[in-house]
């Protein structure tokens, strides 16, 4: 045998393996992110793999459409230990993640029943898997279809931290903050702009003129002066990484305490952070900003709804000054003029999006209400200042060298946005252009309809995009056309902002700061922990959506839903009904009978009656009309 056809067969013999993290789809197929790229793992190669897992990952194709196909050999390390579900029967739960089969159960229920919450531990935890999980009730968590139950549950499969406990809110209660040299800027009249129902206020803003300039002060709570890097009370917020605002269920990153000691309270003088912006009355240009340690007084508590009707009508409450009137509609020009010039130099995305308030009556069990809100100029008002406070608070922080931790939006991917493309010119009936320049891509945004089809596209569009993140090093924010931005403005609920203040402060005593590779080390955990706390919220407001469906089938009112039509697939159709912030799921067999006569496609307008709810999937059934 020749030397030549000896190194045919070595090479033939080669098998090419990696080792990464399993990523599992609702379809059964998933991905492996492995050093070598993204692996496509088929369903019939996922071989009892769930999502999370560390696997081994065979390369048995580079051919597929979708890159590199893989087949799981094995399985190095289960993710997952313990998980929450609904009992389907005696000897089988189904989990709440609907990307894990339904598991079977060794032992009894814990005194659950047939459509109970329970919460699980796995116990295939090995290196050897079998596709056949199995697990072992460890305790019954409550009711489906019930809101205590349903949000237990959630709360459970998150892992969301528990309330703080009474010692620890009587210790929180006694901190007294840092003694610094502080600016006097108590004579400055300055205002909170919150929702209503805000539960702690860590940002106020001024502002004053100045000739051919406006001086706009964003003033946030200094809570770097309460709570010191290295303590146990840090060391509890950077666990929680970010307050969690389920309905019914507040968590605090920060014991109440203390927050409310360290909130920007109405007539009381409040240790702040300040930021003053420098801004050019002709241009809305920001041209320069100046960081100090300040004590503020705010003058008035404002809310949204108050400001943006003051900003429609011009009228307001008899206890609003003439100075409130006057520093409001300034702010309210300055914020116009920044707006615009903004647009033209960074060429931010400007998508509207509606999030939905979910309203909840405790005491009877109930929600009551679907609230949608589409950010108005009140809110933007307030968002363009602290878009502006946390840009200058970057651009400080890299050029003075202080390690910081940046917010990061990479740009699409170019397949997703390609498919995206398709499926907006499949609905608009007309070309997008180039989406991958920012520019056409603005324009796109600005050109979309005023119907339906808007919802339907935008929505698309952001399930398109890349999730944002904390980095070490300062790239671009995609959605806002930076490539120097920071979080800074919210350091009473995101720890983030948190360690940005701890570290400027730090910087200003000339005091030791956390080193750039500490700065990763954290933002990586605080990837992590903000999707779960988003994953918990979508996961409970999910439910709460279906709990407010609940009384349509009961009262069997036979309403009539408006719903725009997102996909279609083998198993049905999947709608949005842009009312009330619910997607709604058509099995085939209900739509089949209507497709002789119009076939719906994506985009359009179709008419619904609510059939039945999966509260363990938070899934809304309907039919077509």
């Amino acid at each position: 045998m020749s030397r030549r056809s000896s190194k045919k067969k070595k090479q033939k013999r080669f098998v090419e393996q990696c080792t990464g993290t399993f990523s599992a789809s609702r379809n059964g197929f998933g991905f492996v992110e492995t050093e070598l790229g993204e692996v496509f793992i088929p369903a019939k190669f996922v071989n009892g793999a769930i999502n999370g897992d560390t696997v081994t990952v065979t390369i048995v194709s580079r051919d597929n459409p979708l890159g590199a196909e893989g087949k799981i050999e094995r399985i190095e390390e289960r993710s997952l230990k313990m998980f929450v579900g609904m009992v389907v029967d005696t000897y089988t739960v189904k989990p709440l993640d609907s990307s894990l089969p339904v598991i079977k159960i060794s032992g009894g229920l814990k005194g659950a029943k047939k459509n109970d919450w329970v919460r699980v531990r796995l116990l295939d935890n090995g290196a050897k898997f079998t596709e056949k999980l199995r697990g072992s009730v460890e305790e019954r968590i409550g009711k489906s279809a019930t809101l205590a139950g349903d949000l237990l549950s959630v709360s459970k499969e998150f892992n969301l931290p528990e309330p703080y406990s009474d010692a620890t809110e009587l210790f929180a209660s006694k901190i007294t903050p840092l003694e610094l040299d502080r600016k006097d800027l108590t004579k400055e009249f300055t205002v909170t702009i919150d929702p209503e129902d805000a539960k702690d206020f860590d940002d106020a803003i001024s502002i004053r003129e100045e000739k051919e300039y406006w001086y706009i002060g964003v003033h946030i709570a200094d809570v770097a002066a309460w709570v010191r890097p290295g303590t146990k009370l840090d060391q509890s917020a950077f666990e929680r990484g970010f307050s969690s605002y389920i309905p019914t269920m507040f968590r605090p990153m920060l014991p109440g305490t203390l927050t409310k000691k360290i909130s920007l309270r109405q007539g009381a003088d409040s240790p702040a952070h300040t930021v003053i912006l420098k801004v050019e009355k002709s241009s809305g240009r920001v041209v320069g900003s100046n960081r100090f340690h300040s004590l503020v007084k705010v003058d008035s508590r404002l809310d949204y709804d108050g400001v943006q009707f003051f900003l429609e009508k011009g009228k307001t409450p008899e206890k609003w000054g003439v100075r409130l009137k006057k520093n409001l509609s300034m702010l309210a020009e300055a914020v116009r003029k920044m707006r615009e010039y903004r647009a033209e130099t960074e060429q931010f995305l400007s998508i509207e999006t509606a999030e939905t308030k979910v309203i909840c009556d405790e005491a009877a069990g109930k929600v009551i209400g679907l609230e949608q809100r589409v950010q108005r100029e009140s809110e933007a008002m307030v968002e363009e200042c602290m878009l502006a406070a946390n840009s200058a608070v970057a651009v400080e922080m890299i050029e003075k060298g202080i390690p910081g931790l940046y917010r990061v939006h990479g740009d699409p991917e170019p397949g997703k946005l390609e498919e995206f493309a398709v499926f907006a010119e499949g609905i608009l009936k007309r070309r997008t252009g180039d989406l991958s320049s920012r520019k056409v891509l603005c324009r796109f945004l600005e050109n979309l309809p005023d119907d339906h089809t808007k919802y339907v596209i935008t929505s698309a569009l952001l399930r398109a995009m890349q999730r944002a993140c904390y980095e070490e090093d300062p790239a671009i924010h995609f959605g806002l056309g930076k490539t120097r931005y920071s979080h800074f403005t919210s350091p009473i609920r995101r720890y983030a902002d948190l360690f940005t203040h701890q570290q400027l402060l730090m910087f200003d005593l000339k005091k030791k700061m956390l080193s750039k590779k500490k700065a990763a080390g954290i933002a990586e955990v605080l990837l992590k922990l903000e999707k779960r706390n988003d994953d918990a919220y979508f996961a409970a407001v999910d439910r709460l959506k279906l709990h407010f469906l609940k009384q349509f089938i009961q009262e069997k009112t036979g309403t009539l839903f408006e719903g725009a039509v997102v996909k279609i697939n083998a198993q049905g159709m999947i709608c949005d009904i842009p009312q009330y912030g619910i997607r709604g799921f058509v099995p085939t067999h209900r739509f089949t009978t209507i497709m002789h006569r119009r076939p719906p496609k994506p985009g359009n307008l179709i008419y619904l009656y609510l059939d039945s709810l999966d509260f363990n999937a938070g899934t809304a059934f309907f039919r077509p009309v």
